[in-house]
C-alpha cells in the first residue's frame, strides 16, 4: 500500500480552509490519483493539480470529528490500460470565488505501489482515506458533491435481500 511520504495543504487549499473556519460553506468534489513525481514536499504548496492524473475518485463518505474531516473513496484497476505507480493523491473542493481547486496533495515518492491493469488477471481495489485537520474551527460547514454512490457493503446486503425475496417467490404457497 502506497504510504504518502509527503502530505501538505496547497496555498489555495489554505485560503479555502480559512474560509471554512470563518463559516463559509464548501463542497468537496472529488479525490484524484496520479503517477507523477515531484522534487520534494516544498513543491506541494503552489501546486494546482496532480502532476500525472490517472483517475478521479468519487468521495463516498465524509466523517467529521473534533476538527478533523475524513474523506473516503475507492478505486479499482478495471479501467486502467497501462500499469502505473500509485504515487499521487489529491483532494478537490469548490471554492466559492475560484471554482474547483486542489485543497491537499500527497506523494508517495519512492514508496509508491505499482497498479497493473485488470487484464493482467486480478482486479485490484484500493480504499482511500484522506484526513484533513481544521485546528481551531468552532463550526465547520462542509459537504460532499451530490452524486450518490452505493458502498460495496450496501450492495452485498441488497444482493442478499434480493436472493431471499426471489427464493420466497418460488416457495410453494401452503394453501394451493
Amino acid at each position: 500500500m502506497s504510504a504518502m511520504k509527503w502530505r501538505r495543504v496547497t496555498t489555495r487549499g489554505s485560503a479555502l480552509l480559512l474560509k471554512i473556519m470563518q463559516g463559509t460553506p464548501v463542497v468537496f468534489t472529488k479525490m484524484a490519483i496520479g503517477s507523477g513525481s515531484i522534487s520534494g514536499p516544498e513543491a506541494i504548496q503552489p501546486m494546482i493539480d496532480v502532476v500525472t492524473r490517472v483517475a478521479n475518485i468519487p468521495i463516498r463518505q465524509m466523517q467529521m470529528q473534533d476538527g478533523t474531516i475524513l474523506f473516503s473513496g475507492s478505486f479499482n484497476n478495471s479501467l486502467i490500460t497501462e500499469p502505473f505507480y500509485y504515487r499521487e493523491i489529491a483532494l478537490f473542493a469548490n471554492d466559492p470565488n475560484s471554482g474547483e481547486i486542489m485543497v491537499a496533495y500527497g506523494n508517495a515518492d519512492d514508496q509508491a505501489d505499482i497498479i497493473t491493469p485488470s487484464a493482467d488477471g486480478a482486479l485490484t481495489e484500493r480504499f482511500v482515506t484522506l484526513v484533513l485537520s481544521l485546528d481551531g474551527a468552532a463550526t465547520v460547514n462542509v459537504s460532499v458533491a451530490s452524486d450518490l454512490y452505493a458502498l460495496q457493503s450496501d450492495m452485498d446486503v441488497a444482493e442478499k435481500d434480493i436472493a431471499r425475496l426471489q427464493a420466497n417467490l418460488f416457495y410453494p404457497h401452503p394453501y394451493k
